[in-house]
This record gives structure tokens, sequence and C-alpha cells, in this order.
């Protein structure tokens, strides 16, 4: 939580210095001298005028580190191993800044540290500014490091599992007031599932179908599609492409891998041509509403069945009406705005050949 420039680090450093809540015993002070709130606000507020004025810009970041309490396992010895992961995390998020911190013991199932991180290392101009691609990073290398080193105190997966999977505001304060999940994450766990039971492509596609749901892939990204709603979620999104390239890799390493991939790419594609289908369908009613009007209409869009059906009866043609369907033929394989442009193009050559025409008769009348 970022803390602008021009408020108070006093407001802040109270709230997590409480009486009510705060544990005098292990406070932790990471680059400061001072052991004061006033000595500590001073010191915050000098190393702040060495920042560069920038609107909106921040001045501090207020940060917490939590941990589950264990049943059964004594609370102060607890409270040191927290403190002790609040500062490797210091070193590890930012080693020369001003940090502050004060652990809180006023709940009964975890007890947790706010830390108070000044926005520049010590006597420096620029801002310590993290990418939340660096932020995220960096927090879950740290709980993987305590998992491994602090095995006595039974921390589940937390940051890692929730960080990939991304909620919009609505969801997730949806998921704090009620409990339940989203859509999103009751389809990440449902895919999950999935991708976890399946023992073959086509029994995968089977799952997905009884799902109403499809593959997709635009670049390099692949996600599922609602064959009834048409709303698309990206695997990324939803936190599960892990899971996903895990369980691909899994059924192409079996003898039928071949075919499976082919059977794949056939589903796919067949979902592919559905929407490029519908796409082409709207694009050619706002094509057709683009062209009314003008004359060259039958020209571009001589594919229709009619001249088809003609050309089939043998109907004589004349010169000009075979190099339309020519021309007609050619246009198929080209966009929109080539065809539009070539249609524009023909009424134009229309408009002056009729020009010309009138002209000359009227000049063959004057004579």
């Amino acid at each position: 939580m970022g803390r602008k420039e021009g408020s108070s680090f006093k407001a802040l450093i109270d709230y997590i210095m409480r009486d009510d809540a705060c544990d005098q015993n292990h406070i932790l002070h990471h680059n400061l001298l001072g052991r004061t709130r006033d000595e500590v606000v001073a010191e915050l507020e000098q190393n702040a005028r060495c920042l560069k004025k920038r609107k909106n810009g921040n001045a501090a970041y207020h940060e917490v580190v939590s941990i589950r309490c264990v049943p059964g396992m004594d609370r102060e010895e607890q409270k040191r191993k927290l403190v002790e992961i609040a500062e490797r995390y210091v070193r590890m998020r930012a080693p020369n800044c001003l940090v502050l911190g004060a652990l809180h013991d006023d709940h009964d199932d975890h007890i947790h540290i706010h830390l108070l991180i000044s926005a520049n290392e010590l006597g420096e101009s620029k801002r310590h500014r993290l990418t939340k691609a660096a932020f995220r990073k960096i927090a879950i290398e740290m709980e993987r490091r305590v998992l491994a080193d602090y095995p006595e105190l039974k921390q589940d997966v937390a940051i890692e599992k929730e960080a990939k999977v991304k909620r919009s505001r609505q969801a997730s304060a949806m998921k704090a007031r009620t409990g339940r999940l989203p859509v999103q994450d009751s389809m990440a766990a449902d895919l999950v599932q999935v991708f976890q039971s399946v023992g073959s492509i086509n029994e995968l596609h089977e799952q997905m179908k009884l799902r109403e749901l499809a593959f997709y892939q635009r670049g390099k990204i692949v996600g599922v599609i609602n064959t009834g709603t048409g709303k698309r979620h990206r695997l990324p999104t939803l936190g599960i492409d892990g899971d996903y390239e895990t369980m691909k890799a899994r059924l192409l390493g079996r003898n039928e891998a071949q075919d499976n991939a082919q059977e794949h790419k056939r589903t796919t594609a067949d979902a592919t041509r559905d929407e490029t289908h519908t796409i082409k369908e709207t694009g050619m009613l706002d094509l057709t509403t683009l062209l009314q009007g003008v004359g060259a209409l039958a020209d571009v869009v001589s594919l229709s069945d009619t001249l088809r059906s003609s050309a089939d009866a043998g109907a004589e043609k004349s010169q000009a009406e075979v190099a339309s369907e020519r021309q007609a033929s050619a246009a198929q394989k080209k966009t929109d705005r080539e065809i539009i442009a070539e249609a524009r193009r023909a009424e134009m050559e229309k408009l002056r050949s009729d020009r010309e025409n009138a002209r000359s008769k009227t000049l063959t009348r004057r004579r």
C-alpha cells in the first residue's frame, strides 16, 4: 500500500505502534538510528526530502508479513521466527531503505508484522520502485524459503497459489464478503480437475464439450471460450497455464501422442472455423451495407448462388459477363478493404465512362 507525498509518517507509525495490538518486545528497525517515535519520524521525513518531487508520488510503502499460528507451539517462539522472516524479507525487498516494523498479536489464529518502508534508499533522490512482476517474484521466493527453512511453522502455499489468479475488484470484494468463489475461480478449479483426470486428448475434448467449453489460441496464449455465451478466458489469467502445460506434456508423452495431437488440432480448428465464420458473416453484413448504392456491387459480391446456378445452366453470357465473374472470383480472395476500394474504383470508372459517352453524344448532336 503506497503512502503519498505529503501524508504524515506520524499517523501510520501511531497506527502500527498502538498499544492495543503491537507487541513492544518485537520491533524491527532497519537502517534506522532512532528508537523513539519522534526520532524515527524525523529520520523518515529527512530521507523523504531527498526525493524528486512528483505529482502523486509515493513517499513510503506499508506492507504486511503474516503467518498462521500453529496450535500447541509456543507463541513467543512463533513471534521470534516471524521477526526473522520479516528481516529476511526486508533484506530481499528493500536492503538500503529505511524500515520500521511492528508485530501485532491481536488475533488468535495468526500473527503479523506491519512494515513501513521508505520509498527511496537512504539519501537517494530516486524511488526504489519494484514492478509488479519483481514484487511478486520476491514474495514467492520468500514464501518458498519459509516453507523450506521453517517446516515447524506448518504454513501452506498462499502467495504463489493465489497470486497467479487475477481477479477484478468486484470478484475480490465478493469473495471477501461472501466467502464464495467468483465464477472465474470456480472455472479455474474445475479445469484443473479436468486437466489432472483426463487420460487422452479425446477424453479432454469430451470433458470440455460437456462444460460447453472449447480451446482457442491467439499467438502463444491459449484460452478457453464458452461456446454458449462466447465469453473468453485466457489460461494465464485463470492461473492454470502451468496445469495445462503439465497435462499436455503428460498426454503427448503417450504412444498415441501423434493421433491425439491431430485430433486436438482438428477440434481446435473446428472451433476456430466456427468463430471465423461468424466473424465473416458479420463482416459481410457490414460490407453489404457499405456497398449499398454503389453501382459495382453486383461485380464485387457476384459469388452468390444465383450466378453459380446460371453458370451451370449454360446460359449464354457476353464477354463482359464472363469478365465480371472472373473479377468476382478474384475479389473473394481479397480483404474487405480491398473489395470496397475496388468497388469504388469500378464506380468511378463507370461514372467517367458515362460522362465521356454523354459528352461524345453531345458533340455529335452539335455537329
